[in-house]
């Protein structure tokens, strides 16, 4: 178990239920940008998709979570501390449509804060 202290920004959840098997984004850099802090996905139908996790510049994908067959109603956790530049996403990809539900536990970046995103 690890523990993390946020400074400047407060943790907010974003729920996602992936409906199709193109990449779905689960959290997006918006215009400032914002630092994942744990995502967790669930299978929920009682099938054996795949599930995969990747950080989406617009032009290259860097995965985050490679290619992980899941088990009947497997959960999964990756606690993790990647931050988003603006326009930056966050994204899963199954192998069949609403059978993975994704959350992602985050910090936006605050636009009026200085310095910049690593």
């Amino acid at each position: 178990m690890s523990g993390y202290t946020v400074l400047g920004g407060n943790l907010q959840t974003k729920y996602t239920k992936l409906t199709t098997t193109s990449a779905t984004t689960v959290l997006d850099g918006g215009q400032s940008g914002a630092t994942a802090v744990a995502i967790y996905a669930c299978e929920i139908s009682g099938n054996t998709p795949t599930l995969s996790i990747d950080r989406f510049d617009g032009t290259t994908a860097t995965f985050v979570r490679p290619v992980k067959a899941l088990a009947s109603k497997e959960e999964v956790t990756k606690e993790v501390l990647l931050v988003l530049k603006a326009g930056e996403l966050l994204r899963a990809t199954a192998s069949a449509a609403n059978q993975v539900d994704v959350i992602v536990t985050y910090s936006p970046r605050d636009a009026t804060a200085k310095g910049g995103v690593m």
